[in-house]
């Protein structure tokens, strides 16, 4: 019978993260991004957290860019709606912006379900 809970408890578990996911992925790739970085924090994991100039802070879901990829203080993020990549830019030195990464997205669940 103690068996049986303990069954039913990872699978409400299970589907409490799955749900959890769902909601933040289909939001993200919704979302627009267009933001210059001004300030990073790197988490444990390595990641990237990125703030802007209101000081807000954007964690991205979808989209993973670790500390080791170059991305700096003063690049900026720019996605669209339902775009499938998300692009950092940065200034060159002849005062241009160029794309300097562009980041695919994790898919845990495709674009395709929330986007048409």
């Amino acid at each position: 019978m103690k068996g049986k809970y303990v069954v039913f408890f990872f699978l409400i578990v299970i589907l409490g993260v799955t749900v959890n996911s769902f909601i933040h992925c289909r939001a993200e790739y919704q979302k627009s991004y267009n933001f210059k970085i001004t300030r990073i924090r790197v988490t444990p994991t390595k990641t990237m957290v990125f703030y802007n100039d209101m000081n807000e802070e954007i964690q991205l879901w979808n989209y993973s860019i670790m500390s080791n990829e170059g991305v700096s203080i003063g690049d900026s993020i720019s996605k669209a709606p339902c775009a499938k990549t998300l692009d950092v830019f940065r200034i060159d030195s002849m005062g241009k912006s160029r794309l300097f990464l562009r980041i695919n997205p994790q898919e845990l669940f495709p674009l395709s379900w929330f986007c048409d």
